[in-house]
């Protein structure tokens, strides 16, 4: 018995091996990111949350094979990468070793000119996003070309 296969079907069956492909390669890309995104919000150290929970992953699709974890609150960018600050006075009290802003308050704190550093963590956590995509790609046999 033989069979044949047209070009008509070959270019079918090649169309469908680059989709099983692709879909295999965004599966595991989502599993890379969701715990990108875990890691990203287990570092943070803003007090009250709000930043940490503020991040949330932009799925991985076949058009555009990336991981892109964001956060639109105003002030994300600045605690990531840092900022330059201007003196001033903030009103509040120090209970230990944390200030508590309380506007109004008489009592309070002067904050120096100066950069603040960023912390960082989600240009430290992609290392090893990456890293982990790529190993699991390449376990898999779908490594990035």
């Amino acid at each position: 018995m033989s069979s044949t296969v047209t070009s008509r079907r070959y270019a079918e069956l090649l169309r469908v091996v680059k989709n099983t492909a692709i879909r295999r390669r965004v599966i595991a890309m989502n599993k890379v990111g969701k715990q990108w995104l875990e890691d990203v919000k287990a570092q943070q150290t803003y007090p009250t949350g709000e930043l940490a929970e503020a991040f949330y992953l932009v799925k991985a699709s076949h058009k555009k094979l990336r991981i892109e974890i964001r956060n639109d609150l105003p002030y994300a960018s600045y605690v990531e990468g840092g900022f330059m600050q201007k003196g001033h006075y903030v009103p509040g009290h120090w209970e230990g070793k944390r200030f508590i802003y309380a506007p109004g308050e008489k009592s309070g704190m002067r904050v120096k000119t100066g950069w603040v550093d960023g912390n960082y963590v989600v240009r430290r956590t992609k290392i090893y996003a990456d890293a982990a995509l790529q190993a699991r790609l390449e376990k898999m046999g779908l490594g990035m070309r």
